[in-house]
């Protein structure tokens, strides 16, 4: 998960409760805007009278509402329609006396003190317990109220975030929300407190007494929901749904919330999140990469260079990259947030295997660009071919195939690969690897058998790989990973087709669990690397029989489940290998 580094609002050693933010806008006009919709089939959001907290963090970039319907800018609204009729409760800020009001039905029940601030974080807390509904912000209160209203809407509606549902009424918030948590059944925060400083989490309990949303806390999946509701982004102007392009942050601004970061911001004297400048910027996260493979056999087959990229949080077909310095397939590739390496290989065609050798050539290119791959130097163990390699954010682990050779290269330097002075467990060959901060992990593969075998290394020690455990199947596969979790996904052996999906728990041992399926079976030399951010993991083209396909699949890291389609690489192709500038390696 993307990691926003804010320390000033609820800091903990640069490590705190805000994990993303979604940026909201109040558009040019009446009716624009866009926000959040929460379909509530079960009525979670019908409180009724018992207990309830609802927090979150808040950004204003303005304290000017003007044209605003009330100069009221609707932070969430449950119980409008789009007729204006109204049964239930909204909240919103009025950002002309930075103030907050709480209602229900069309009446303003509760007014804060004017402590609101534009240009700031503030945590806000909502509580009704004991009779009262208390209002706390930064962890104070600020403003307190009788409260024996019913929270009941009659009509089956939607919960908004960030404006409210009413045609013909301009109530749009302006600014950043994140880490939104309602609890219905019991209260958070009894008394004043401290903001928290650790990343929210749901709290679980029978169905009149557990959290009912946890929403907006990953910068990279704006509509994930810990919960399971479905959440679509929509705007004043049109019906709701899915238009991503709503959220697009303000990228190399030097005041941005809501991006795709994974650590390297800081707050500066003004109390903004900032970029790093430079070549050090670490927006538009999220980039996979996947090149280098072979044609099918038969007439035209051919080894390919191509390097090829998608946004891994989307759907779609790759688009073309650059070229590798040669051609070839059975190669292996590490990254780190910047910068990807590839490595090896071998150049032949069907079926002349033997007398073309195989390249002990390194490449380089840096993500965030299009363009060729430039040298990088070469393997200090001689030249490799269908084997693996794994990294974290400085360096990257070379387990060789055919071979128990294991090398390493520091990714910021260019050079040959040096030897880690160590040996993998097994000589393998069309194996995977993926990496934790901490482990590179390789799995799978075959020569002359097919293998289940999974084993790691310590990037930051190096020496012998460590038996991990076995995987459910043997053969070929692809890997990829988040921080904790890594997926594999299989690609038979030599020749018998395999759909199977595994996953193992990365900082522990043992063998691997079911994950679920892939919509096809893969088999023969579909190894490689996969492509992966912290929340998804992507497999890359292989070989269905009775030729290379071009298909992109993938799957949701933290759950279980079959995977879905993706897209389609733009030469069908097997033996390619994949990175990202997000994947489990780079915490």
């Amino acid at each position: 998960m993307s990691i926003l580094r804010v320390d000033k609002i609820a800091g903990l050693e640069s490590v705190n409760a805000i994990t993303g933010s979604v940026k909201f806008s109040s558009g040019n006009g009446a009716n624009q805007g866009t926000y959040l919709e929460v379909y509530d089939p079960d009525r979670d959001f019908n409180l009724g009278t018992t207990d309830f907290s609802i927090e979150f963090w808040m950004y204003p970039n303005t304290t000017d509402t003007s044209g605003q319907e009330n100069d009221l800018a609707s932070l969430f609204d449950y119980g409008y329609d789009t007729s204006g009729n109204t049964q239930g409760a909204w909240f919103a800020v009025h950002q002309d006396d930075r103030t907050l009001h709480l209602g229900f039905n069309n009446a303003n029940q509760v007014q804060t003190s004017n402590f609101l601030n534009a240009n700031t974080w503030h945590h806000i807390a909502i509580q009704k317990h004991g009779g009262f509904t208390r209002i706390y912000g930064d962890g104070t209160q600020v403003a307190s109220v009788a409260d024996t209203h019913d929270y009941t809407d009659a009509l089956f509606r939607t919960l908004q975030i960030g404006s409210q549902a009413a045609t013909g009424v301009e109530r749009s918030f302006d600014g950043y929300i994140s880490c939104v948590r309602i609890c219905k059944g019991h209260v958070i925060y009894k008394k004043a407190f401290t903001p928290p400083t650790r990343q929210l989490t749901v709290h679980d309990g029978p169905s009149d007494n557990k959290t009912v949303l946890f929403c907006c806390h990953s910068s990279q999946d704006p509509l994930r929901e810990e919960t399971g509701k479905d959440i679509v982004i929509g705007t004043k102007s049109g019906t709701p749904g899915p238009v991503a392009t709503t959220f697009t942050p303000d990228v190399g601004n030097d005041h941005t919330h809501g991006t795709v970061l994974e650590g390297g911001t800081a707050f500066n004297s003004l109390n903004y999140l900032t970029l790093p400048r430079g070549t050090t910027t670490q927006s538009n996260r999220g980039r996979g990469l996947f090149g280098g493979g072979y044609y099918e056999p038969g007439a035209g087959s051919a080894n390919l260079k191509s390097i090829e990229y998608f946004n891994i949080q989307s759907t779609g077909n790759s688009i073309d990259f650059g070229d590798r310095t040669i051609v070839g397939h059975g190669l292996a590739t590490l990254s780190s947030s910047t910068r990807g390496v590839m490595m090896g290989g071998r150049a032949y065609h069907y079926p002349s295997a033997p007398s073309v050798p195989q390249t002990n050539i390194i490449d380089y290119v840096t993500i965030a660009t299009t363009a060729n791959a430039q040298d990088f130097g070469d393997m200090v163990d001689g030249d490799s071919y269908i084997f693996a390699a794994a990294s974290n954010a400085t360096r990257g682990i070379i387990s060789k195939g055919g071979a128990t050779d294991m090398s390493y290269v520091t990714i910021a330097t260019l050079g040959n690969s040096v030897d880690t002075g160590g040996d993998s467990t097994i000589a393998r060959n069309t194996f995977t690897g993926f990496a934790s901060p901490t482990r590179a992990i390789f799995a799978g593969g075959g020569s002359p058998s097919a293998i289940n075998t999974i084993n790691y290394v310590t990037i930051t020690s190096l020496g012998d790989a460590i038996n991990f455990g076995d995987l459910t199947f043997t053969g070929h596969c692809q890997g990829a990973s988040s921080e904790t979790r890594g997926i594999i996904f299989t690609g038979g052996f030599p020749s018998a087709a395999s759909n199977v999906i595994n996953f193992i728990t990365m900082a522990s041992a043992g063998d691997a669990t079911d994950f679920g399926d892939l919509p096809a079976n893969i088999t023969s030399h579909s190894a490689g690397s996969g492509v992966s951010n912290s929340i998804r993991a992507v497999r890359c083209a292989g070989y269905v029989a009775p030729a290379a396909t071009n298909r992109i699949d993938y799957v949701t890291i933290a759950t279980t489940g079959n995977a879905s389609d993706f897209g389609d690489v733009t030469v069908a192709r097997y033996s390619g290998s994949g990175f990202s500038d997000s994947h489990g390696g780079l915490s």
